[in-house]
């Protein structure tokens, strides 16, 4: 979540709440708490509790309805807001959480979900170390004691070419080959992690863009040669 205190992160911060409870609702969930929300103290650092060490993080458990419950589906849903800043931190509190619920008492085997990353700018970070550690045949993998888990980004729009910097291989190309440069999605495919974009890209966007202004008898390239040739000659 968008973590700024200004305002267009707090009314961020409410739309993304009030989207998420809204959809959980229509989908048969129910809070267990419907004033407040609660807040996990995960401390980084094993045996030392410190506020240094200490991330507080807000959680929401929400229960489905009685219908649901002998459904496959009608599993508890556990709500965790972490701040875009954080989104680092995700491997390691999935981990600690994952190590948490082998703990309980009948075993709870979660299916982890991740809306984001917030913006296309932590979507290239996670690209970079991923590149990073793919580099290295021996590395392991990000979230690899964790199972099924699935990212939904609805924010990040930049094109692929932007968040690699450089232009992924065409298909059909060897991926042993020096000349094969990952995707998006085989970079994710490594860890086992499924990336999914909920958005369309901005490349996208210009493209259909210029469609309709075609639909409607609007020709861009003369625009552009003339710009071009002015571009070219100096021309202010």
């Amino acid at each position: 979540m968008d973590a700024s205190p200004y305002v267009n992160g707090i009314e961020s911060r409410l739309k993304d709440r009030y989207a998420t409870v809204s959809a959980l609702g229509a989908a048969g969930y129910v809070p267990e708490s419907g004033e407040h929300i609660r807040v996990l103290r995960w401390n980084q650092q094993k045996g030392l509790a410190t506020d240094a060490s200490s991330l507080l993080i807000p959680i929401e458990l929400f229960i489905p309805k009685a219908k649901l419950r002998d459904k496959e589906y009608g599993k508890h849903v556990l709500v965790v807001w972490l701040r875009d800043q954080d989104f680092g931190l995700l491997d390691k509190l999935l981990t600690h959480l994952d190590e948490t619920f082998k703990k309980n008492l009948p075993q709870i085997e979660p299916v982890y979900n991740v809306l984001g990353p917030r913006s296309s700018a932590t979507l290239s970070a996670m690209l970079k170390e991923l590149q990073n550690i793919q580099s290295s045949p021996l590395a392991n993998p990000p979230f690899s004691t964790i199972k099924h888990i699935k990212f939904h980004s609805p924010w990040a729009t930049a094109e692929d070419t932007f968040l690699l910097d450089y232009l992924p291989s065409p298909p059909g190309l060897h991926s042993g080959t020096q000349q094969a440069k990952k995707t998006v999605g085989e970079l994710f495919k490594y860890p086992r992690i499924e990336f999914v974009r909920t958005i369309k890209t901005d490349a996208k966007l210009a493209e259909e863009l210029i469609q309709e202004l075609r639909r409607r008898r609007i020709d861009l390239k003369p625009w552009f040669e003339a710009n071009k040739v002015v571009s070219e000659n100096g021309v202010q």
